[in-house]
């Protein structure tokens, strides 16, 4: 792996945790060991490698995401030194002509909004989602948030509880430090966050109801999920390894949305990205 300039985590743990990471790999990794040693780090540790994790996951999906995503419009702005926004060489052009050398200020860049599509997204939080799984519910959160102005975020065990609510305004960072908090236990009870996931969609009435959830179908307590299903509009699934796949699948279908097994998190911010397309 390429060496890197990271911050320690205690010499207890040996690990180093990545904030600037040279290449994706070692990013993606470092999502994967957060959500793996969190439980073993003080609490002031865990803290800052939360807080890291969480923004190395909105730094890859701004990355990915930005990446011929056909969703909201384009427009032409200054730019702000938050990257990953193709430069506006006509308007860049222009702005400079007559000077000896090009500065900051003469930069444009196409940025596209975010677009009013509200969604939302039912994340697993049960015994069986640890390490590789809550890295890539992270990711899907990430790259949602920065493709939508208004979506919600359900997490869910043996109960369903709201993440980030659909009227309230939350960065991307907070909303994935929020999944990270979340300890993986209990059970997996899936109809009850199809519930609150329309209860959430109803507060801004759109004319699509959209939900993408992100499980391993391993059902094992609550109500039967089916009849929630066909309330959405569009219900996608992003399968996460289980023999219970075949479960998944047939989510999606019934809920005439997308279905894609995810087995590694390079698949993540892509699969968000077909879906919202």
């Amino acid at each position: 792996m390429a060496q890197t300039k990271g911050k320690s985590l205690g010499e207890d743990n040996g690990v180093y945790l990545t904030e600037e990471g040279k290449d994706e790999e070692s990013s993606l990794n470092l999502l994967t060991w957060y959500s793996k040693i969190s439980e073993s780090l003080k609490p002031e540790l865990r803290e800052s490698a939360k807080r890291i994790a969480a923004r190395t996951a909105v730094r890859i999906a701004a990355r990915e995401i930005g990446r011929g995503l056909c969703t909201g419009f384009m427009e032409s702005q200054p730019y702000r030194f938050n990257s990953y926004e193709e430069i506006d060489l006509e308007k860049t052009v222009e702005n400079m002509l007559g000077k000896p050398f090009l500065d900051y200020e003469d930069i444009q860049v196409f940025k596209r909004t975010r677009r009013y599509i509200p969604a939302v997204l039912l994340v697993d939080c049960s015994l069986s989602m640890f390490g590789f799984k809550i890295a890539a519910a992270a990711l899907a959160a990430a790259s949602l948030s920065l493709c939508l102005s208004k979506y919600s975020v359900i997490g869910f065990n043996h109960n369903a509880w709201i993440i980030t609510s659909i009227d309230k305004e939350e960065t991307p960072v907070k909303v994935c430090e929020k999944i990270f908090d979340v300890p993986a236990g209990g059970l997996t009870n899936i109809a009850e966050a199809l519930e609150i996931g329309l209860k959430e969609l109803s507060k801004e009435s759109p004319l699509e109801k959209t939900g993408i959830l992100i499980t391993d179908g391993e059902i094992n307590v609550g109500k039967n999920p089916f009849p929630y299903v066909s309330q959405y509009d569009h219900l996608h699934v992003l399968g996460l390894p289980s023999a219970q796949n075949w479960i998944c699948s047939k989510l999606a279908k019934l809920g005439n949305g997308r279905f894609q097994l995810i087995t590694n998190l390079e698949q993540v911010c892509n699969a968000i990205k077909n879906i919202l397309s």
